[in-house]
């Protein structure tokens, strides 16, 4: 969106206790994806690894097979979310999905030690949540900010850092308390009550003028082109879009990138506690993890709106290949904690990058599909990941093959956005195509 989309004489945006409803907008996205399936996947169901195995005596290349499932139904799903946004709207989609996710959650805790009926949730659960992922707020957001949508978007996924730090903090003591089943349930129960009210409250605006854009921080085109970084869009429609070059490079690249990362992800804590860590421990651990992410994606939304974004891309996804390589060197306190910092900063960033480069590579009219299809590409690597990570570990008895091999991944995934054809706009450009 550019400050000459909307038509109009530039007016003062609508503001709600003085703050500009651009920001309530992304208070909400933050909210939001803090307890949506994304979260989920990163962070409560590695929680519930160790658990599962105790009660189930399931080995990990089960328990991790409910990731798997997920991601393949994803498959389908993320690019159905994607669609139906682009059609109904991304706010209609977001709401019912809102109510359903939660109460899929929920059916987790119904678990008899039946793998199919594992498996079966896992599917209902991903299929509920869906539009949860980034792609609905991500559609949100790209409507209410331009020149700073690196740092929009960075902000709003900073609620998967936060849940990073929060949900381990309050699922461990509930576990330890009353059980497994009992904490999957209040968590549920949390997101319904806090998501859908913040949902109907916020999300459902749009701006009226082009001086709600950057909630009016923006309104100057010279100073948002030497801000903003754009290309030339590919003419046709959505086949020759998913057909280019430029596409071929970013969903490569997250299908690596995802690998890496959701293998770790769901084996970071069950491998912590194999090491011999104590549940406070492990919470630190987890706890720095998420702060990682955090910072990440408010830094590097940052850093996309200001310098060349493939190379900052590039830099910051290299960060993880070193903490796993610090990981498979040695398992212990210091390390983990190093690791984490490490892998959780440049974790942090990539849905925030996704977002970023599908808004900048592509026309406005396909972003819904073209995310969607990109958290596909990611997901396709989020079924093999935890596969591939909990086969190594029951081979060999260790996670080193598997971190070394994320790192290799990790490296090559990032190696994909330096071809990338972004370039710093003129005000001419920032005008046209931004």
């Amino acid at each position: 969106m550019t400050t000459t989309d909307m038509g109009g004489e530039l007016t003062a945006p609508r503001r709600f206790l003085g703050v500009p409803l651009a920001w309530w907008v992304l208070l909400g996205c933050v909210i939001g994806l803090m307890a949506g399936l994304g979260s989920f996947l990163a962070v409560t169901f590695g929680q519930l690894v160790k658990p599962l195995d105790d009660a189930f005596e399931w080995s990990r290349t089960e328990i991790n097979g409910f990731s798997t499932v997920m991601s393949l139904t994803l498959l389908v799903m993320a690019p159905l979310a994607g669609a139906l946004a682009d059609k109904f709207g991304a706010f209609k989609v977001l709401l019912v999905s809102a109510i359903l996710f939660p109460l899929a959650v929920a059916a987790l805790s119904l678990q008899t030690g039946s793998l199919f009926m594992f498996y079966a949730t896992a599917v209902v659960v991903a299929a509920a949540g869906a539009a949860t992922l980034p792609i609905t707020y991500s559609a949100i957001l790209v409507s209410w900010f331009d020149r700073y949508r690196g740092l929009a978007l960075g902000i709003a996924l900073s609620g998967t850092g936060i849940a990073f730090v929060v949900i381990p903090q309050l699922l461990q003591p509930m576990i330890a308390a009353d059980g497994w089943r009992s904490a999957v349930q209040t968590l549920a129960l949390i997101s319904l009550v806090i998501v859908v009210p913040t949902v109907l409250a916020v999300l459902h605006l749009k701006p009226k003028s082009a001086a709600e854009v950057d909630g009016g921080a923006g309104r100057g085109k010279a100073r948002h082109a030497e801000s903003a970084f754009v290309t030339d869009f590919l003419p046709g429609g959505m086949k020759e879009q998913i057909g280019s070059a430029r596409f071929r490079r970013v969903g490569l690249a997250f299908f690596l990138l995802s690998i890496g990362t959701q293998g770790t992800v769901v084996n970071f804590p069950p491998m912590m506690f194999g090491a011999g860590f104590t549940p406070p421990e492990v919470g630190q651990v987890m706890g720095a993890f998420g702060l990682a992410i955090l910072s990440s994606r408010i830094i590097v939304g940052l850093l996309l709106d200001r310098l060349p974004p493939h190379l900052v891309t590039f830099i910051v996804l290299s960060a993880p290949a070193i903490g796993l390589g610090v990981l498979a060197a040695e398992v212990n306190f210091t390390t983990a904690l190093l690791a984490a910092v490490l892998m959780g900063f440049g974790f942090g960033a990539e849905l925030d990058i996704m977002g970023f480069f599908v808004s900048r590579l592509f026309p406005k009219e396909f972003f819904g599909k073209i995310y969607g299809v990109s958290i596909a590409c990611y997901t396709l690597g989020a079924a093999l990941g935890p596969l591939i990570m909990g086969a190594a570990f029951d081979l060999t008895g260790t996670y080193t093959v598997g971190l070394i091999a994320a790192a290799v991944l990790f490296f090559l995934g990032a190696l994909q956005f330096l071809g990338l054809p972004l370039r710093r706009a003129t005000p001419q450009v920032a005008t046209a195509t931004a």
